[in-house]
This record gives C-alpha cells, sequence and structure tokens, in this order.
C-alpha cells in the first residue's frame, strides 16, 4: 500500500499515456464482497521522467465516483474509467459510466465526467449532461429502448482531437427497464453485438456519433475454444495523429457467415477528419490474406504517423493458441497505410515515394545513405541539385526490398543541395546539407 491506500496499476491497456517528460495510467483500489464491488476507487498513477536518476517518478492520487448505489449499497457503474490527457500533461479527463445522481434522468448508465487541470493531483466533477439531446443518441434510445433511455456500456478507449474536445467511444444500447434494480440490461437488435458511438465535446456541449456496427458476440466461457476457457470482446480502440487533425478507430469482428461470436476475428479499422467531421470508410485489413479470420488481442497504438499525403497505422495482432501453456506468437502489421480519404493504400505501387526512401545522416560532412525500405522495389534515379538547380551529381540503381545505397557528397562545396529520387512511384526530392 502507498499513500494509505491498496492499489492496482492496470498496465499496459488501461488508457497507458505519455506526454512530453509525463505519463499516466489508470490503476484501482476497488473492493468486492466476492460477486459485486463494494466501492470504486480509481488511482490516477502520474509519472514525471528524472534525466538526474534515469527514471520515472511516480505519484498518484484517488477519485472516487458519485455514483448512485443499489438497494445493498453497492455503486452502479463500471469499475474502470476512460483517462486522458491532453498533449501538456496538464488537463486531463476520466470519463465514468454509471448512474449519475446529478443527472436529469438518473435511472440509466450514463457518462459522468471529471476533469483535472494539474496533471492529475485532483479531480473535479463537471456539471451532468442530457444526454437525451443528442440526436444520435434519442435515436438509438427510441428505436431499441421501451421506456426510451439510452445505456451506455463501458469507456473503450479516449482520447482528444486538435480543438482539445475529448472522444470517447462506447456502445450506445437501449434501456430495458427503469426500474432500479435491472439498469444493466439493454436490448439490441437480434444478432447484434451493438452501435459503437464517438460522444465528444462541443463548444456548446456534447454530440455523438455511430461509428460503426459490431456484429458478433463477445466470447464467453461456454463458447471460448481454449482448454481453460478465455473471454474476449471487440478490443475497440482508438489512435489519432499527433496534432489530433484524425482520430482512427480499430476493432475485432468475425463473419457473421462464421457464427454469432467472435471467434474467427478480422481486424477493421475507420478514420474520422475533426475539420471536417466526416468519417471514412470501413476498411478490413485481414480478409483474404494470411491473418484471414485468426486476430486476437490485437492492440492498436495511440499515435498513428503523419506521412505527408497518407497516414501509418500500429497495430499488432496474436495467435489463439487451444492449450494454455503453449507460447503466443505476437505480430506486428506492416505496411498499413490510409490515404487522406481514410481507404487502404492496398499495394506497394499505390505508396507515394517519400513512404519508400530515407536519407541520412542530414547534415553530412561525406556520405550520404538512402535507404529503401521492404516495400521499395524497381529501378531508381537519384540526382542531386545545387541551390541554382545545376545537377551535380547522378545516380542510378536497382533495389528489391530493404536496402542502403551510399553516395558521396565529400568532393561538392559545402551548401544545401536538393535530393530527388524517382522511380515507378513517382518522385520526392529531400533537402540536404553538406557541412
Amino acid at each position: 500500500a502507498t499513500g494509505g491506500f491498496g492499489y492496482i496499476d492496470d498496465m499496459p491497456r488501461y488508457f497507458l499515456q505519455a506526454r512530453g517528460n509525463k505519463f499516466f495510467v489508470v490503476g484501482n483500489a476497488n473492493t468486492d464482497d466476492g460477486t459485486n464491488y463494494t466501492s470504486i476507487t480509481t488511482i490516477v498513477n502520474n509519472g514525471m521522467w528524472d534525466a538526474t536518476g534515469d527514471s520515472v517518478v511516480w505519484s498518484r492520487s484517488a477519485n472516487v465516483p458519485a455514483y448512485l448505489t443499489d438497494g445493498a449499497g453497492n455503486p452502479e457503474g463500471y469499475a474502470i474509467p476512460g483517462l486522458v490527457f491532453d498533449e501538456t500533461g496538464t488537463n486531463g479527463y476520466l470519463v465514468y459510466i454509471g448512474r449519475d445522481g446529478d443527472a436529469t434522468d438518473n435511472l440509466t448508465f450514463q457518462p459522468i465526467i471529471y476533469k483535472s487541470t494539474d496533471g492529475g493531483a485532483s479531480w473535479t466533477k463537471q456539471a451532468a449532461f442530457n444526454w437525451a439531446t443528442v440526436p444520435t443518441i434519442a435515436t438509438i434510445a427510441s428505436d431499441l429502448s421501451s421506456v426510451n433511455r439510452p445505456s451506455f456500456g463501458s469507456v473503450k478507449d479516449i482520447t482528444i482531437d486538435a480543438n482539445g474536445y475529448v472522444h470517447f467511444a462506447t456502445y450506445i444500447h437501449g434501456a430495458f427497464s427503469d426500474n432500479a434494480d435491472s439498469l444493466g440490461y439493454y436490448n439490441v437488435y437480434n444478432l447484434w453485438n451493438g452501435f459503437v458511438c464517438d460522444i465528444h465535446q462541443t463548444a456548446t456541449g456534447w454530440d455523438a456519433f455511430v461509428i460503426d456496427t459490431v456484429w458478433t458476440k463477445d466470447v464467453d466461457e461456454a463458447n471460448s475454444p481454449t482448454t481453460d476457457p478465455l473471454t474476449w470482446d471487440e478490443r475497440f480502440q482508438m489512435s489519432r495523429l499527433s496534432d489530433g487533425s484524425k482520430i482512427f478507430y480499430a476493432w475485432m469482428d468475425t463473419d457473421t457467415l462464421l457464427g454469432e461470436y467472435n471467434l474467427y476475428p478480422d481486424i477493421y479499422v475507420k478514420m474520422y477528419d475533426v475539420a471536417t467531421s466526416t468519417l471514412g470508410p470501413k476498411v478490413n485489413l485481414t480478409r483474404g490474406g494470411a491473418y484471414d479470420a485468426n486476430n486476437y488481442w490485437m492492440y492498436f497504438s495511440d499515435v498513428a504517423f503523419d506521412m505527408g499525403s497518407y497516414y501509418q497505422l500500429h497495430i499488432s495482432t496474436s495467435d489463439l493458441n487451444l492449450s494454455d501453456v503453449a507460447p503466443v506468437n505476437h505480430y506486428y502489421m506492416n505496411g498499413v497505410y490510409l490515404d487522406a480519404t481514410g481507404n487502404l493504400i492496398e499495394s506497394v505501387n499505390e505508396l507515394p515515394m517519400e513512404a519508400l526512401v530515407s536519407l541520412y545522416p542530414n547534415p553530412t560532412s561525406g556520405d550520404l545513405n538512402i535507404a529503401f525500405n521492404d516495400n521499395a522495389s524497381g529501378n531508381f534515379n537519384i540526382v542531386v541539385y545545387n541551390t541554382l538547380g545545376s545537377v551535380v551529381m547522378t545516380n542510378n540503381i536497382d533495389v528489391t526490398g530493404a536496402v542502403v545505397r551510399t553516395i558521396s557528397l565529400e568532393n561538392l562545396p559545402t551548401g544545401i543541395y536538393m535530393v530527388e529520387v524517382s522511380g515507378d512511384n513517382g518522385k520526392t526530392s529531400k533537402k540536404v546539407i553538406k557541412n
């Protein structure tokens, strides 16, 4: 125990994030009676990099969500909140899902928001919001709930966009009942797992849109294929560009032709453009390939790379071994690139030249390395120009896969040069300093 309370760190899946020299991860000091949680206490672990000691110095704060309680006095809400901080690591949010005594309608599980303005040292509950005023949420409640109430699932993932607004992903269902003893029950369309929605801040409050439908059911113990039953869900996760201008979603789902449970998952992604408020197409990354219907324990990096004219996503996937003692293989998915509209760049020939080649060191006093990655193939022409636009060097090379070729700038005068690399995929020009 530390600081007067016991704690559990929920690494690595639960909202571990780095903001400059600061680190954050959710933990808990929840208590239970063997069946139900009897108290919910969130521990926010705040780390600060200490360069002098080459280590991270941790502090912790505790927050108890203001859930209403059931007849036995137990909190009515999910145990793990969503946690996110802005790029400064100063302003953060905890998003819980449960019964809110301050809400207009407290007979439903709904978001409860806490905010920190001091790097997670303290948390303040935000004013309750009337979620029934959000058109997407109201429509789902009207279509699926006999009591015209939404029912929110736990927070799947959470991020902050370019405008500083929070986005979190969760299922929204139709509440089955408004009886205080039955608030955990909900309605869903037959043979659907449900709608996953992006709920996000706006200048005037909150809004939401449906990201997509997850079709197959979570795998429970009764339907688990492993020797010692394992359970899993769709592992819905979010990522974003470092500037927050694009948000990406990834999840696992099984073709319904293979059954009603998520036993043979493919990996799907979608992109959301913050500036235009548009959602890109649903992309199946694995169908028809080596990992078709065979993806488990997926992880999605919370940061995607802006490569200029396209975006690189970082995803890992794993095997499923039926035995609990056999090793599990983990794989990083190479070449997950989306274009500006959110469509998958499916072949090497579609990749722009800047995706295939990099130059180093820069500046250089002599040799310049031209590194081609695994996707590079074919004949490439290298031309070096001076500041007057005159050609001072040319080279022609054949490349198949990852390779580094070196040219010498040693005999060129000190100055700035443009190195142009061209091939079947177009051309790219990079400025190089000779010192």
